[in-house]
């Protein structure tokens, strides 16, 4: 169903008190599917019905239960802090490695027989330490982006339990949403 306004004009060129309504989105034929339902749905019936089904739910201890329980198993960060700790320490010890390689590239000595061959050791091996620390960073940044993800989630979970006390208490949607919406504005800003 979509959401819709009726604006009609009066002769003397004002409009009518608009009347909004849901109707059929299938009344067009636009995808190819018709429909027969010619009728509209006045949009303060149709939101207050939905209004009286959230808040039967919101009420509902056990769907309070149930959220708090699905929010806790489902953000838990403690494995995802390990790893991007883990993958830190990983690359800063990778660092490390390939600065005192560096070093002792630096400290050859061009007098020696086996000078290019040492060298190019070196530039081997150095070689695969920026690829192993590309890795690393990748691993890490990845564990901090899940990580952060997650912790969106959670503040998005409590804000929602915020709100569902708040509709308890209040008794309205209307106060749920636009608890919703100041909540959101204080997690993005």
């Amino acid at each position: 169903m979509y959401g819709s306004v009726n604006r009609k004009r009066k002769k003397d060129g004002s409009f009518y008190r608009d009347y909004w309504y849901y109707a059929c989105k299938h009344r067009l034929e636009l995808d190819g599917h018709a429909c027969d339902y010619k009728h509209q749905i006045h949009q303060e019936e149709l939101n207050a019905a939905v209004e009286e089904v959230v808040l039967k739910i919101v009420q509902n201890p056990d769907f309070a239960e149930a959220m708090r329980k699905r929010w806790d198993s489902a953000l838990d960060t403690d494995a995802l802090e390990a790893e991007v700790t883990a993958a830190q320490k990983q690359a800063r010890q990778l660092r490390a490695a390939k600065e005192r390689l560096a070093e002792r590239q630096d400290h050859l000595d061009s007098a020696d027989p086996h000078y290019d061959q040492k060298y190019e050791d070196l530039e081997t091996r150095l070689d695969k330490l920026y690829d192993e620390i590309a890795q690393a960073e990748a691993r890490e940044a990845a564990a901090r982006e899940k990580w952060e993800q997650i912790r969106q989630q959670r503040l998005s979970g409590e804000a929602v339990h915020f709100c569902v006390c708040v509709s308890k208490q209040t008794g309205s949607v209307l106060a749920l949403i636009q608890t919703l919406n100041i909540s959101r504005c204080v997690m993005r800003g």
